[in-house]
């Protein structure tokens, strides 16, 4: 199941200016009464856009603040997106028409002190994941 069309392969380009990087977890997934062409004006539509609210417990570029934030994600089928089901996750956002949308969200577990991330495609199971990184050195190894 395809959940987006357009998937950012890492972070490999540098952050725009518009862009926000994050580790948080969802709060709040609202499907939105818009429908997502009210979001993006390229032609590529999904077929639900949703409302979500994300704690966010760390910034890893320009942006210090809130500590909730909220942005628009996609997907091409119906139920819930399923980067929400994350309890954790690396979420990189780009403001496009004063919204925040999903650019790429990679889930993310505690182990011990430090934050790891699944640089492999979403997987259902963190566990099926084969190429693990501390977020730190991902986001390092991509600039």
């Amino acid at each position: 199941m395809k959940i987006f069309t357009v998937f950012i392969l890492f972070f490999s380009s540098l952050l725009q200016a518009n862009d926000i990087v994050f580790l948080g977890s969802p709060f709040s997934v609202v499907e939105s009464e818009k429908s997502c062409d009210k979001y993006v004006e390229s032609g590529i539509c999904m077929d639900v856009a949703f409302e979500l609210k994300y704690n966010v417990y760390e910034w890893y570029n320009e942006n210090p603040e809130p500590e909730i934030i909220e942005f628009i994600g996609f997907t091409h089928s119906s139920g819930l997106p399923k980067f929400t089901s994350f309890n954790f996750a690396l979420v990189h956002l780009k403001k496009v028409n004063d919204h925040y949308l999903v650019k790429d969200i990679k889930p993310v577990v505690e182990l011990k002190d430090e934050y790891i991330i699944c640089v492999d495609k979403q997987l259902p199971y963190f566990s099926e994941c084969k190429n693990r990184q501390s977020i730190k050195s991902y986001l390092d190894l991509s600039n």
